[in-house]
């Protein structure tokens, strides 16, 4: 709340908010009270059983009569169970027209999911990159503005300290993201020079994930 309240943003993506839809609505009730109701919050927690995966954006209200949240689309050849289960909680995609603005803007949250030489983790990260894909089609046939922001998990050339060589699992998921980004003709904005946005507890490591 006190970083809202000193940096004053539109829109505020949360990522691993690690609360479950039975919790989340006291956790809502309790910020926009630290906030003062000057912003609200909207989420997207994946459903029970296992660790809620869950995404939030803060939204301050001068935006509310302005501001939806769009559906995903789900890939046309994808499995829609094992699509929703992949993408619960880890995107959101939110559409800002104003009478100021030329064209809408969409505003999409990531939480992709962690390297892991786990095959059902790598599908699942690619069913969120093929999600994002299928959001940039739409956008671009109806011409609108996009910022994608969030964690995606993967660092760009010169965007990790502290791993080793051999970590094939993390190589592979920053080139396979690095290939998309390409791919799809997104820019990406980084500090120069790189700096670390992630960097666990009592450890050496550190990287650019957001």
């Amino acid at each position: 709340a006190d970083l809202v309240k000193q940096q004053r943003p539109d829109i505020f993506f949360l990522g691993d908010m690690g609360s479950s839809r039975d919790q989340i609505g006291r956790l809502r009730q309790r910020l926009e009270a630290e906030l003062d109701d000057e912003w609200f919050l909207w989420t997207d927690i994946s459903a029970p059983p296992g660790y809620p995966v869950g995404m939030g954006a803060v939204i301050h209200c001068s935006l509310a009569p302005y501001i939806r949240k769009v559906e995903l689309p789900c890939p046309l050849e994808a499995n829609r169970e094992v699509w929703r289960r992949a993408v619960e909680g880890r995107l959101m995609q939110l559409e800002v027209s104003r009478p100021e603005f030329r064209i809408p803007w969409r505003f999409i949250g990531i939480y992709q999911h962690v390297a892991k030489r786990a095959s059902r983790n790598l599908a699942e990260a690619e069913l969120v990159r093929r999600t994002v894909d299928g959001i940039l089609e739409q956008v671009k046939a109806e011409t609108h503005h996009i910022l994608l922001l969030g964690d995606v998990n993967a660092a760009p050339i010169g965007g990790r300290w502290g791993y080793s060589n051999r970590n094939l699992a993390v190589q592979q998921a920053d080139l396979t993201t690095l290939e998309w980004v390409t791919a799809a003709g997104l820019t990406e904005v980084a500090d120069e020079p790189l700096q670390a946005t992630w960097r666990p507890n009592l450890m050496q490591k550190r990287a650019v994930l957001d």
